[in-house]
């Protein structure tokens, strides 16, 4: 009788697990843990970048400093992810600054350069100034400073 309970409550348990991976200030949370996934940006370069901890569903208005027109939306690190424009509150984080993170359980969701363009990930995607760029829990992005034949840019890559 023990053997057959083991069982059917170790399963429930392991269900029950994976089902409460929560999110505590959009971080991934692993249960009966200290463990949050979070994401993280790293401004290294010489150019104030904005962020957003918040994103939400799709808007009409496109004319207002909160919103956020991503490139990526479906949360793909290049195209063919679709675009769309959501409701975001924008935060400055100027040259040097850092901000996300598991152990202070603050989770970034996306940031862009409002005055310039950047460039993006392995193959230096060109990212049009005031474009976002979704990044998901657990990620961490580092942009540093230009130069080089793609002149003066940002550049921004996953670590």
């Amino acid at each position: 009788m023990k053997n057959q309970l083991t069982l059917p409550f170790l399963l429930l348990t392991l269900l029950s697990l994976h089902a409460a991976l929560t999110t505590a200030g959009g971080c991934r949370h692993i249960p009966f843990t200290n463990i949050y996934y979070c994401g993280v940006v790293h401004n290294k370069s010489p150019y104030t970048m904005r962020y957003t901890l918040t994103e939400h569903e799709k808007t009409e208005t496109k004319n207002t400093p909160n919103l956020c027109a991503f490139w990526n939306w479906s949360g793909g690190i290049t195209e063919p992810a679709h675009k769309e424009t959501v409701w975001c509150k924008q935060e400055p984080l100027g040259p040097g600054g850092s901000k996300g993170g598991g152990s202070k359980h603050v989770d970034v969701d996306g940031f862009t350069f409002a005055d310039r363009p950047y460039l993006w990930g392995k193959r230096f995607d060109v990212i049009t100034k005031g474009v976002w760029t979704q990044i998901h829990s657990g990620q961490s992005v580092t942009c540093t400073g230009g130069g080089g034949t793609k002149g003066d840019m940002p550049v921004c890559k996953l670590d």
